[in-house]
């Protein structure tokens, strides 16, 4: 991996099996993948040609103090699929949740930090999951004749799902 500047703009560009020149821009940097044919002057110019781009889609990024960190604390506002939850956090032994209205309740021990918290959110966001994607997987399994289909659900960052 080699760091070019251009126009002030810092990009890492990488040499790698690819047909294209990619260009990703993400909260950690700019990067460019090139096939292995290409030199980094010909990977410099097709950046120059982009920096327009580069320039508008990193001012529409939002920097790490836009977003406040969420510490799943009782009143934080949280997503469950694609809806805004107020949290209420019950001192409990036990870890359990209901959901009532807008109201995402998670029982959990009152010494929980910020990151128990969160791990809990992520558990109660897979067991909901896990429950909305039983049916549609028995279903599809009748439909395709081959019974129950197994399936995992998992925290990925930037793949969405793999079907085999």
């Amino acid at each position: 991996m080699k760091l070019l500047t251009v126009d002030g703009i810092d990009i890492a560009v990488e040499k790698k099996r690819v047909r294209n020149l990619n260009l990703r821009i993400t909260k950690k940097g700019v990067y460019c993948s090139v096939p292995m044919y290409v030199s980094y002057k010909e990977a410099e110019e097709f950046i120059r040609t982009k920096i327009p781009w580069i320039r508008s889609k990193l001012k529409e990024m939002p920097s790490d103090a836009d977003i406040p960190e969420c510490e799943y604390k009782t009143g934080d506002k949280v997503l469950l699929f694609g809806e805004e939850k107020q949290l209420l956090i019950v001192p409990s032994k036990k870890f359990s949740y209901d959901i009532v209205d807008d109201t995402v309740i998670m029982r959990i021990p009152a010494d929980s930090t910020a990151e128990d918290r969160k791990n809990a959110f992520r558990l109660l966001s897979k067991e909901l999951l896990g429950e909305r994607i039983a049916p549609f997987m028995s279903a599809w399994g009748n439909i395709m004749g081959v019974g129950e289909i197994p399936y995992t659900v998992r925290t990925m960052k930037t793949r969405w799902g793999t079907c085999n």
